[in-house]
């Protein structure tokens, strides 16, 4: 898809040339602020996104992707995100003009906003300028650095599960839909953008949660730490393929959230399975197999799916959707002599 010049810089043109303009023609007369006359702001002119709008937004410039249902909603997140900081700057223009904020304090948060709306701005010609077959990267890059990093409860993991068979000296790097062998060892590497809660688990044919991490023998213990790249479990630990269900699909899942996960966390603490509702939008539990528990049966086609965005330029990382606070990853092998 080539998009027109015009569409490539209209964000940044709109953002330039109007946002927190200092008055102009339509402003009302001076206000006493605290006794001193105050120069009333023309709120209308500090953003105009029906402009941008009219350039074609984040939205129009699409994506060749095979992920374009992920990426379509990264670029309408990042659209409503354009929205969202346009609204803060009118409601931000309005208590300046009404003498609830000070000088001072418009002055900085004003340029603050100044600086982020740059930034969508600068985005959305970088976009642009990738061709559309290898748009994904640009767009998993801008709704990280925008929409994710804005949101409290944003988060990204990238999670990538080693294995060593018996025949193998070392560890290697494996990707989903691996056959592996009984006797391999598995290590996960994991790290997650903000302080979060993570766990590996399993679904039972009737539907029960078996939590695989975190576990009183493994030394990490959640919330595991941001920013840090780990090794579960640590040091020379591993999870172990046993001889039980040679044959068979198996399915991990690995859930970040920045808030504990009470039917997990309770799992946990007694050792049983739970059954958790807030879970249902990860798989149904029925007809699906449980994954590192090695319990026999094939995983029906389309049963369970992840949670989040993923990134096609990036498959290890994952991202939270517009307004979510939770991220899963699947990783499926085969279990083999």
């Amino acid at each position: 898809m080539n998009i027109p010049t015009r569409h490539a810089s209209a964000l940044a043109a709109v953002i330039t040339s109007t946002v927190f303009a200092c008055g102009g023609r339509g402003a009302s007369e001076p206000r006493s602020c605290d006794g001193a006359a105050r120069e009333q702001l023309v709120c209308e002119a500090e953003f105009s996104y029906d402009a941008n709008k009219a350039g074609g937004g984040f939205s129009v410039l699409g994506t060749a992707s095979a992920n374009a249902s992920h990426e379509t909603t990264a670029l309408r997140a990042l659209d409503n995100s354009v929205e969202r900081y346009a609204a803060a700057s009118r409601r931000l223009c309005d208590e300046y003009n009404k003498c609830v904020l000070s000088k001072e304090r418009y002055a900085t948060e004003s340029a603050q906003l100044r600086a982020q709306l740059q930034r969508i701005g600068s985005a959305r010609e970088d976009i642009a300028k990738t061709p559309a077959a290898s748009r994904g990267r640009a767009i998993a890059e801008a709704y990280e650095k925008l929409v994710v990093g804005d949101d409290p409860n944003g988060l990204s993991l990238d999670f990538t599960l080693e294995a060593k068979r018996p025949a193998d000296a070392d560890y290697r790097l494996v990707d989903s839909g691996v056959s592996l062998p009984t006797g391999a060892r598995l290590a996960a590497t994991l790290s997650t953008s903000k302080t979060a809660y993570v766990y590996f688990f399993t679904k039972t044919m009737g539907g029960k949660t078996e939590v695989v991490f975190p576990n009183k023998e493994i030394v990490q213990k959640n919330p595991l730490p941001a920013g840090v790249r780990l090794r579960i479990p640590e040091g020379t630990g591993s999870f172990v393929l046993d001889s039980r269900d040679v044959g068979t699909k198996e399915r991990l899942f690995v859930v970040a959230s920045v808030t504990p996960i009470d039917a997990l966390e309770a799992s946990v603490a007694s050792g049983t399975s739970a059954v958790n509702e807030s879970l249902e939008r990860v798989g149904s539990g029925a007809e699906c197999t449980r994954g590192l528990t090695f319990k026999k049966g094939e995983p029906k086609a389309g049963c369970v799916r992840g949670r989040g965005l993923r990134v096609e330029a990036n498959p290890s990382r994952t991202l939270t959707e517009p307004g979510d606070d939770m991220v899963t990853a699947t990783f499926d092998y085969l279990h083999t002599k």
